[in-house]
Parts: structure tokens; C-alpha cells; sequence
């Protein structure tokens, strides 16, 4: 979902199909307000922080491999507690190679 509703092509597409005129503003505005909500809602979970830090613990490396920016995977990381548990995080970003 965060990809579906977070690729301006997407947004353009379906405000032609609702015959709304897909403006940049139109689009920026929808966008700025879907990524703000995804970002309140991201909450730490005990239950996830205890799993990653039984993982380390155990010895074991962790690694993250995602599509998007870097900046907002580390946000969500970190907001979600377990950031300090991460070994590696790839990003489509990093690599120039988005996922289809």
C-alpha cells in the first residue's frame, strides 16, 4: 500500500479516472497528507523490539532490504524501535534499482 498510494503516477492515474484534473498541487497535497498519516501511525511494538533483540543476542545479523528513500527507512526504523538492531539496510535508493 505505501507504494501503491505514494507513486505520483498512480495519484495522476486515478484522478484522470475520476475525471479530476491530476494537478501537481492536487498531487503533492494528496501525497504530503498520505505520507503524513503513515508516519503518525508507525508505533514501537515491545513484541518486535523483544524478537530483534533475542535475534541479536543469539548472535544473529540482521539486515533490512527495502524499496524507497534511505532517510524515511531509518525513520521508520527507528520509530519503531528497532533500528539499533539493524546490521545492513540496502535501499532501492542506494542502489539506483527500484523494485517492479
Amino acid at each position: 500500500i505505501n507504494h501503491l498510494y505514494s507513486d505520483p503516477r498512480i495519484i495522476i492515474e486515478t484522478a484522470k479516472r475520476l475525471d479530476i484534473s491530476p494537478s501537481l498541487y492536487l498531487v503533492g497535497v494528496f501525497l504530503s497528507t498520505y505520507r503524513s498519516f503513515i508516519r503518525k501511525s508507525i508505533k514501537k511494538s515491545k513484541r518486535l523490539t523483544k524478537l530483534f533483540g533475542t535475534l541479536k543476542n543469539k548472535g544473529f545479523k540482521i539486515g533490512i532490504v527495502t524499496d524507497g528513500s534511505t532517510v524515511e527507512q531509518i525513520e521508520q526504523l527507528y520509530k519503531l524501535g528497532i533500528l539499533k538492531y539493524i546490521d545492513a539496510l540496502i535501499t532501492s535508493e542506494e542502489l539506483g534499482v527500484e523494485k517492479p
